[in-house]
């Protein structure tokens, strides 16, 4: 579905003003007045459909056809619910818009069906849209280093403040401008971030359920993409690894546990002296781009890490150098595709301003092969059905089913990739195995 572009014609009921706004965002065209009263849309769809598109479409049919109820109860929230089940599917369809009948979705929907579009947005986010200034010759993309973006909609931080997300027009890199301050981006990484759970941090990070939780995800991901065959070419005597944005270390003792000389490297202080002092580990507490190892890496890794980069291409480039000839270099993060483009504003990743990036896999191989990284195998995963506590039977076997489908059509919103160093040259003053 990369580099579909869908039109969407909207009328809507003008409440006490004449005059219609036009919003231009980055997929979408919206004739809106002072109410966003939905009356009638109709969706062209400007590119062909491949079977695996059609198999998506087909499954989200059928969700559609579980969740959405009769005409017995008034329209309101889960009506809207079921406008935005349509547009996920029709972008896929082909064909003519389906007019659902006026549908209501069960109590179990709200939870389950969360697909939010640029069509919803609330008044604090279409006002944003209206008072966006330009962005062009103030911002640089940090892959092609190009100065012309694309808007697509803008995000409220939990502080807030609206941050735009465009995408750029040479590469198609989506990131957050303008750029956060290192003061805002500090706010963000405090003690709640690995305390509390909310959709920008974790629950309890230093819990053993989150560590067996990661470990189990790790394990998983590591399988699919081929490393442990990898694991088994290396010298299981001399082999370095090195976990970039480590946190407590919980994947540095995953791999020392087997058998690795494996190091992490992290900014929070707090998080990283707690994998130092309990679990007696190897972990730099530095800037990763200042950081000068005395030996190359077999493996590096960096775990839901460069999106919250500064400067995801210079952080490629450092760890070209410090790979050794046919290294690994092992990169998970949220991806931009299917989904993302889909649910808008409200996608679950859409975290500002700590996610400063948002790859596809074309943007990623694009970056990481300039840098002599050759790209290898990779999965996506991820339906965004999340799990929570209490989550009932029914809930949990369409989640199984929604992530098993969006795995195997490649268009799960996480993606993990594993890279491949192609060229010969090195971090100066470091030795070749």
């Amino acid at each position: 579905m990369t580099g579909n572009v869908v039109g969407i014609d909207h009328r809507t009921m003008n409440m006490g003003q004449t005059e219609d706004r036009s919003i231009r965002t980055g997929y979408d065209t919206i004739s809106a007045g002072s109410a966003f009263a939905l009356k009638r849309f109709r969706i062209r769809q400007c590119s062909g459909r491949t079977w695996k598109t059609s198999v998506l479409r087909c499954f989200l049919r059928f969700l559609g056809s579980t969740f959405l109820g009769g005409d017995s109860e008034p329209p309101g929230r889960a009506q809207k619910i079921g406008h935005r089940l349509q547009i996920l599917i029709q972008p896929l369809s082909g064909r003519s818009p389906v007019r659902f009948p006026r549908q209501v979705l069960h109590s179990a929907t709200e939870k389950v069906l969360s697909v939010h579009t640029v069509m919803t947005m609330n008044k604090s986010i279409v006002q944003a849209i209206q008072k966006q200034t330009p962005i062009e010759g103030r911002e640089q993309c940090d892959s092609c280093s190009e100065e012309s973006f694309q808007y697509l909609f803008s995000k409220a931080s939990a502080r807030g403040k609206e941050y735009g997300i465009y995408q750029c027009i040479s590469c198609g890199l989506v990131q957050t401008l303008p750029r956060p301050t290192d003061a805002e981006l500090e706010e963000c990484y405090g003690a709640h971030y690995f305390e509390n759970r909310t959709d920008r941090g974790y629950d309890n990070y230093f819990s053993q359920a989150m560590r067996k939780q990661l470990e189990k995800v790790w394990t998983m991901n590591l399988k699919d993409i081929g490393f442990f065959e990898f694991e088994a070419s290396c010298d299981a005597e001399s082999r370095r690894s090195l976990d970039v944005g480590c946190a407590a270390g919980y994947f540095v003792d995953y791999m020392r546990n087997r058998g690795w000389h494996s190091e992490g490297i992290e900014l929070s202080e707090a998080a990283a002296k707690a994998g130092i002092e309990q679990l007696g580990l190897t972990i730099h507490i530095q800037d990763f781009l200042q950081f000068q190892p005395s030996e190359p890496y077999d493996v590096i890794t960096l775990w839901a890490s460069i999106e919250h980069l500064r400067s995801p291409s210079a952080a490629l480039k450092k760890i070209s150098t410090m790979l050794r000839p046919g290294g690994r270099l092992i990169l998970s993060t949220c991806r931009w595709g299917f989904l993302s483009r889909m649910q808008g504003p409200a996608w679950r990743f859409l975290n500002v301003p700590e996610h400063l990036f948002y790859f596809s896999l074309s943007t990623l191989e694009s970056l990481a092969g300039r840098h002599g990284l050759r790209a290898g195998k990779h999965i996506t995963y991820g339906s965004g059905f999340t799990a929570y506590n209490g989550m009932g039977p029914f809930y949990r076997w369409t989640k199984t089913m929604a992530d098993k489908t969006v795995k195997f059509l490649n268009q799960g919103d996480m993606m993990v990739y594993s890279f491949e160093k192609s060229n010969i040259h090195s971090l100066s003053g470091l030795k070749a195995h």
